[in-house]
């Protein structure tokens, strides 16, 4: 096979990444539910955002988040978080990195820490969290948010 003939395979590999890769706005984002119903199932967002700070360094933002089961049974192993975003004003950072907190957290809670080069907004500035839900390893367009959530300061 030539390399002209392989564009005709990358094309549509190219188009269906971009298709696949959904992007919110900062609206959409701004305007997330803050509690949502998954199978019956109301869930809610807490987080723990803060800059860790000294004299020599600044650090960006990091922090947990928590998905919280209402009913404060047992959380799904199917339900999982993907993306998270911190949304300051007319500006967003979306999470480089997210993984599982240790220790995990109660049974009723899924909790996640917020890694990577995050922004550096000031603290005790006010933001909105916003993670986006996945079931079974399935988009589900699901957007949970926690809103006016002040950056707090570490030493």
């Amino acid at each position: 096979m030539s390399i002209r003939q392989y564009k005709f395979f990358w094309i549509p590999c190219i188009l269906i990444l971009i298709i696949s890769c959904k992007k919110y706005s900062l609206d959409e984002l701004s305007s997330a539910p803050e509690q949502i119903q998954i199978d019956g199932r109301v869930y809610i967002l807490e987080t723990d955002i803060y800059r860790d700070w000294n004299p020599e360094y600044t650090y960006p933002i990091r922090g947990t988040v928590s998905v919280i089961a209402s009913d404060s049974l047992t959380f799904p192993a199917t339900v999982d978080v993907d993306i998270m975003w911190i949304v300051h004003e007319n500006d967003g950072w979306e999470a480089e990195q997210i993984s599982d907190a240790e220790p995990p957290g109660e049974d009723f809670e899924l909790k996640k820490i917020i890694e990577g080069n995050g922004a550096d907004w000031d603290f005790d500035d006010s933001v909105d969290v916003v993670v986006h839900l996945i079931v079974d390893n399935v988009d589900t367009g699901y957007l949970l948010r926690a809103a006016n959530q002040v950056i707090g300061l570490s030493y």
